[in-house]
C-alpha cells in the first residue's frame, strides 16, 4: 500500500512539473496548454513592452518631420494633368482650371507614442482661364490618423482620414493599414467599402535611413458593383525634409507664387469665398506648425483604436504558473491526506484480522474454550502460556516460535500479514517478544477481537 501511495504521489508531482512548464501557454492567454507561447520571443504577450510605434520599427522615427514636396497628378493612363476642373466647379461655373502637375505639397508627419499623424496640403496654380480672369490658387488638405496595434509589429491601423476642409472627423469604416517594409518604406492600403466604392494605395519611400528625401506614390481607384477595379488617377511626388523655419518660409513663398490670399482679403468672386482658396494658417506670425490639417480627432475617437485605451487579447491569463502550482500543491496535499486515511483503515483492518487469527491459535494451543476467558487470565496462567510457546526456553519469543504457533491453526498466512501481526506486538521493535510484551497483547484484547470466534461457537 505504501508503494502505491509513493507511485501515486510520484505521478502527481510529475504532472505538476509538466503543468508548470505548460503554464507558459496559459500566461499567453491561450485556452488550454497545447499551443505554447514564449514571452521572450513573442512581444504581444510581454506587458513590459508598450505600444509606441517608434519602439516597434525604426521607420517611424526617421519618417517623422516636415517636408516640402513637388508633385504631379496623372490620369489613369499616365497623362499629367495640367488642366483640371474641380468636381464641384465644372467649366461652366466660370472658376477656370488648375494645374495639377506643377503642384506643391506641404507634409507634416508626427509620431506621438502609439499615434500617427500624416497631414498634407496640396497647392495648385490657377490657369487663369476662368471668368473675369480669376487667378486664385487652390488648396486641398488631406490627413491620415492611425494608431499602433496590439500585435506590436510596427503596423499602424488607420483611425480616420480627412479629405478637404471637413468640419469634423469620422471613424473610417475601412481604415487604411500602414505597414513598414525594409526599414525605409511604408505601404498604406485602404480597401473599398463592401459592395463597391473608392480606395487608395500609397507608398512612402525614404531615400536613406534618416529620410532626408522622400518619394510618394498614391493611386486612387474605384471598384464597381461587379468587382471591376478602375484607377481614377495617381500622384507621384518627391520631397525633402526641412527644419521648421524653412518649412514656414516655403509656405510664405507658396502663398505668393500660387496666389493664395489671406481669409477675407477682398475676394473678387463669391466662388472664391471658401477655405480652398484662402491661406489655412499664417506662417509669419505663428511659431508652431498646425497640429492637424483641418480638425484633430477627439480623444474619444483616438481611444476607439488606441491600444493604450483598450484591452489586449494577448494578456496574461489569471491562471499563471504560480497559481497553477499552488492549486496542484493543494490537490496533492488533499490526496495525501485521503490516501493516508485509506491506508490507515486498510492497515487497521488487516491488523484486526491477523490479531484475531493469533488469538484463535493461542486458544487452540491452550485449550481455551471461550475467547472471553482471555480477559480473566491470571499472571500464572499467562506465564504458563508463555513458557509453552517458548520452545527453546530462552525467555523470549522469536518470529519462528510465533510463526510455528500460527501455522498450527492458521493456514496460508502471508508473510505480509505475519509481519504486520508481529510488529503490532513487538513494542520495542527488537525482533523478539518478552513476557511483558506478551502480557500487553492480552490486555489489549477487546470484545470486538473475540466476537468472530464466539459467533462460530454459537
Amino acid at each position: 500500500m505504501k508503494g502505491s501511495i509513493r507511485e501515486t504521489l510520484s505521478k502527481t508531482l510529475f504532472a505538476a512539473c509538466l503543468l508548470s512548464k505548460q503554464s507558459i501557454a496559459l500566461q499567453c492567454g491561450i485556452n488550454g496548454v497545447t499551443k505554447s507561447c514564449v514571452r521572450g520571443t513573442d512581444i504581444r504577450y510581454d506587458g513590459e513592452i508598450g505600444y509606441d510605434l517608434k519602439d516597434h520599427n525604426a521607420i517611424w522615427n526617421s519618417l517623422e518631420g516636415l517636408y516640402v514636396e513637388d508633385l504631379c497628378v496623372y490620369t489613369h493612363d499616365g497623362m499629367p494633368i495640367f488642366e483640371q476642373y474641380l468636381s464641384r466647379h465644372p467649366k461652366k461655373a466660370g472658376l477656370g482650371s488648375f494645374n495639377f502637375c506643377n503642384a506643391r505639397g506641404f507634409v507634416n508627419i508626427t509620431v506621438d507614442g502609439s499615434r500617427f499623424y500624416y497631414e498634407r496640403f496640396f497647392i495648385a496654380k490657377s490657369n487663369g482661364d476662368g471668368d473675369e480672369g480669376l487667378q486664385n490658387g487652390f488648396i486641398y488638405p488631406s490627413a491620415i490618423y492611425a494608431t499602433s496595434t496590439f500585435e506590436k509589429d510596427g503596423v499602424a491601423k488607420g483611425l480616420s482620414s480627412i479629405h478637404g476642409f471637413s468640419p469634423n472627423s469620422t471613424i473610417d469604416e475601412n481604415p487604411p493599414i500602414l505597414t513598414p517594409v525594409g526599414g525605409k518604406s511604408i505601404i498604406a492600403t485602404s480597401e473599398q467599402a463592401e459592395g463597391g466604392g473608392g480606395g487608395f494605395h500609397q507608398s512612402i519611400s525614404c531615400a536613406d535611413f534618416e529620410c532626408k528625401e522622400m518619394n510618394t506614390y498614391i493611386e486612387n481607384y474605384y471598384t464597381n458593383l461587379d468587382g471591376h477595379q478602375q484607377t481614377l488617377n495617381f500622384t507621384r511626388s518627391s520631397a525633402r525634409k526641412v527644419k521648421k523655419s524653412e518649412w514656414m518660409k516655403e509656405w510664405s513663398k507658396a502663398y505668393i507664387e500660387y496666389n493664395i490670399p489671406a481669409p477675407g482679403f477682398g475676394q473678387s468672386s463669391p466662388l472664391l469665398n471658401n477655405p480652398h482658396f484662402m491661406q489655412p494658417f499664417d506662417p509669419v506670425n505663428n511659431d508652431s506648425t498646425p497640429k492637424c490639417s483641418t480638425i484633430c480627432p477627439s480623444e474619444d475617437e483616438w481611444a476607439y483604436s488606441d491600444p493604450y485605451f483598450n484591452t489586449s487579447p494577448y494578456v496574461q491569463s489569471a491562471l499563471t504558473g504560480s497559481f497553477i502550482i499552488i492549486i496542484i500543491i493543494v490537490v496533492v496535499a488533499v490526496m495525501i491526506i485521503a490516501l493516508q486515511f485509506i491506508y490507515r483503515r486498510s492497515v487497521d483492518s488487516r491488523v484486526g484480522r491477523v490479531k484475531e487469527a493469533m488469538i484463535k491459535a493461542i486458544a487452540q494451543k491452550m485449550d481455551i474454550s471461550s475467547l472471553n476467558a482471555f480477559n480473566h487470565l491470571t499472571p500464572t496462567e499467562l506465564e504458563n502460556m508463555f513458557e509453552k510457546i517458548d520452545v527453546d526456553n530462552n525467555g523470549t519469543l522469536d518470529k519462528g516460535e510465533i510463526r510455528g504457533l500460527m501455522e498450527e491453526s492458521v493456514a496460508n498466512m502471508s508473510n505480509k500479514d505475519f509481519n504486520i501481526l508481529f510488529a503490532s506486538i513487538d513494542l520495542d521493535g527488537d525482533g523478539t517478544l518478552d513476557f511483558a510484551e506478551f502480557c500487553a497483547f492480552f490486555t489489549c484484547i477487546t470484545e470486538a477481537d473475540t466476537q468472530y470466534h464466539d459467533d462460530e461457537e454459537m
